[in-house]
């Protein structure tokens, strides 16, 4: 990211003393918003894999809900040093690239399948245009004059169905989640596994694709909130109650992580040495 040190000194970290007490999300985001009103200068996919760095241990057992062309399994692979992985991708071009690139990796489990809520088959509808806004339902798309649609038949899974497996004997410590507004369908079918294991959950959430499956913007504060979960921004701000997050989602960014309430003071210490998103 280019930025001196006398530009991270002014960060929000002055807003109090990040180590003890991060700022509230919504406090954030205003000196966010005022120092760069773009959101698209900033890279929010290095920042999310910056942020995971940060708090996932050496050899951590990871979900990736999305792999599409695997700029996040690669660095779970790389960096991370997964002991197991878990990938999921209905596409199937998508899912013969996560073949080519990972499927001699012993730790990598690849599953072409899409996940929700429950089992079954689904139709899928993707966009050629823009594979990566591909999903359950049409969605709102960044490009609808040039967006080339059609449908196919997919296998759908949820995340509760790896109990029944080998996957069972594992301890998952990270799910990334990145389904183009199935994502509080993806959370129903994991509530076993979120109750056993306690993971930090990745999740983008945003308008565009969330409301065409009839969600409404409280409804991710709500569910983490029933799970003993805590929203917060990738820096690690929470949204400390409902007012905080409704005055927050869908402003800047679409990208949130889910976390034990248990384990956030924790996790804002690791996140707290970052003032900034990285740059693009």
């Amino acid at each position: 990211m280019a930025e001196d040190q006398n530009d991270n000194a002014r960060g929000p970290a002055r807003l109090s003393d990040r180590s003890t007490d991060s700022p509230a999300g919504r406090d954030y985001l205003r000196a966010l918003t005022l120092r760069t009103p773009d959101p698209l200068a900033w890279d929010w996919e290095a920042t999310l894999e910056r942020s995971y760095l940060r708090i996932l241990p050496l050899g951590a057992n990871i979900i990736d809900v999305g792999g599409h062309s695997g700029r996040h399994t690669r660095i779970f692979l790389e960096q991370v040093h997964a002991r197991q992985l878990w990938v999921f991708e209905p596409l199937p071009r998508e899912y013969a690239y996560l073949t080519h690139l990972f499927g001699q990796s012993p730790q990598v489990t690849l599953i072409n399948a899409a996940v929700s809520e429950r089992p079954g088959r689904a139709r899928f509808v993707v966009n050629t245009h823009a594979p990566e806004e591909s999903g359950l339902r049409r969605r709102h798309y960044n490009d609808e004059r040039h967006a080339v649609l059609k449908e196919i038949d997919v296998d759908v899974t949820t995340l509760d169905a790896l109990l029944s497996t080998e996957a069972s004997q594992h301890r998952v410590d990270f799910i990334k989640i990145d389904v183009e507004g199935a994502e509080l369908d993806v959370l129903g079918g994991a509530r076993a596994l979120a109750a056993r294991d306690r993971p930090v959950f990745s999740v983008e959430f945003g308008s565009p694709s969330y409301s065409v499956y009839g969600r409404q913007p409280a409804d991710l504060f709500v569910l983490a909130s029933a799970w003993g979960y805590a929203l917060t921004d990738l820096l690690g701000h929470p949204f400390r109650n409902l007012a905080d997050w409704l005055a927050s989602v869908d402003t800047y960014y679409w990208d949130y992580l889910m976390v034990p309430s248990e384990r956030l003071p924790q996790i804002t210490i690791a996140l707290s040495v970052d003032a900034w998103p990285v740059g693009q």
